[in-house]
């Protein structure tokens, strides 16, 4: 069980089942990895978006973008994240975004929105939708991974996919658990293991093809003794 919050800023608990073969597995469960540094929200934002964009909103879009500003005075300073197609009150009770964390993306087109409350009674010093390639550098996606598909299928195959990061730190801690076992000859041992199993295949196609030709020549057989 990891908490993708762990490497990126992103809170999201999970289970990963990992899947070892048995010549290879240990007799211990693998301990989890060891997390590096969480980043910072602020180091996937794009430096060349606007601070405040608030066009082209619904009614009810800017509805709740109003009650999620009244929220953000609370926390002066800090960037909240809420969804605006998405009750904000239920969200923010529990604590939704904010100080630079964002819950789990969701998949679908929802308005993820960023916002940061200078500590002033009206100004906000941050106001804008989450872009789509911010919320793919969430989940550890590079931008030239996504490259030809639209805003909307990048929104959908992002929101609720796997971290790239938490994937990655999973199958080192496996390859660094194979290798203490089986030291320098890991690599080695699955190279024959594999040319191991290639020899079995080629046996089993070998027999099939022997029993094939057996079959063939007693049907051959019938038939020269009923024409007899």
């Amino acid at each position: 069980m990891l908490n993708t919050r762990s490497w990126l800023p992103q809170n999201r608990l999970r289970i990963y089942t990992v899947g070892l073969h048995a010549s290879l597995a240990t007799r211990h469960i693998l301990p989890p990895p060891t997390p590096p540094s969480p980043c910072s929200l602020l180091d996937m934002l794009h430096p060349g978006l606007p601070l405040v964009r608030e066009d082209g909103l619904t009614a009810q879009q800017r509805e709740n973008l109003a009650f999620a500003k009244g929220q953000a005075k609370k926390y002066p300073g800090c960037l909240a994240i809420v969804s605006l197609d998405r009750n904000p009150s239920a969200q923010w009770t529990t604590g939704f975004g904010v100080h630079g964390v964002v819950n789990a993306l969701r998949t679908g087109n929802d308005l993820v929105w960023l916002l940061q409350h200078n500590g002033s009674s009206e100004h906000v010093a941050l106001s804008r939708c989450l872009h789509p390639m911010e919320r793919c550098a969430l989940q550890g996606f590079r931008a030239e991974q996504l490259v030809g598909m639209s805003k909307s299928g990048v929104l959908r195959a992002t929101g609720n996919a796997m971290s790239t990061a938490v994937v990655a730190a999973a199958f080192k801690r496996c390859m660094e658990v194979m290798a203490a076992r089986f030291g320098p000859c890991f690599p080695h041992s699955i190279q024959q293991q594999d040319k191991e199993r290639e020899r079995r295949l080629l046996a089993i196609n070998l027999l099939r093809e022997h029993i094939a030709l057996l079959e063939a020549q007693e049907a051959l057989l019938r038939r020269k003794s009923c024409k007899e």
